[in-house]
């Protein structure tokens, strides 16, 4: 298991968000510690994604995200998770290419799954839906908003923008299979 903090960007006030990376049967679990944000309205609840709760632009509110990045290539998939389980997984070939909005969608069926409590949020990705031969590391971040409702952009680290689109920034060493 690899735990890390997540920082935000240009705000030094901001509390961190913990985070739990493990890949356990193939799956890619990650929980984010939010119980430093007491502000942020989790409800305990168990959501499986479907074509029903899968919703575009989550990232302009608060959002939790996961990239996953192809071994043999630039290709990557990003997983975005509203704190309602709201969902949605898009598809790219390389940095934010097709550049397109909404970016493209991967193809359902996504067993994914998500578990919310008072203070985590933890997500279960199939890797082996990736279509990825193999994962070499993986990015986390997060939006959220503070206590002005403004949103802090987080990630493990960041470099002169909050760009979470950045491989540089996706420094968690996966190795799957």
């Amino acid at each position: 298991m690899i735990t890390a903090q997540l920082i935000a960007y240009a705000n030094n006030h901001a509390q961190p968000i913990g985070i739990a990376v493990v890949v356990r049967n193939d799956r890619l679990l990650c929980t984010f510690d939010l119980s430093a944000h007491p502000h942020l309205p989790l409800m305990a609840k168990h959501v499986k994604a479907s074509s029903h709760n899968r919703q575009d632009y989550l990232w302009q509110a608060a959002c939790l995200e996961l990239f996953i990045a192809d071994a043999n290539s630039s290709a990557y998939t990003e997983i975005n998770i509203g704190l309602d389980g709201a969902w949605n997984a898009y598809t790219f070939d390389s940095y934010r290419q097709p550049n397109c909005m909404p970016p493209r969608h991967t193809k359902l069926p996504v067993d994914l799954t998500t578990t919310i409590t008072e203070h985590t949020l933890t997500i279960a990705y199939p890797l082996a839906h990736s279509g990825y031969g193999a994962i070499a590391n993986i990015g986390v971040s997060a939006i959220i908003p503070n206590l002005a409702q403004q949103l802090d952009y987080y990630a493990l680290c960041h470099q002169s923008t909050a760009d979470f689109h950045l491989a540089d920034n996706w420094n968690l060493p996966i190795q799957w299979p």
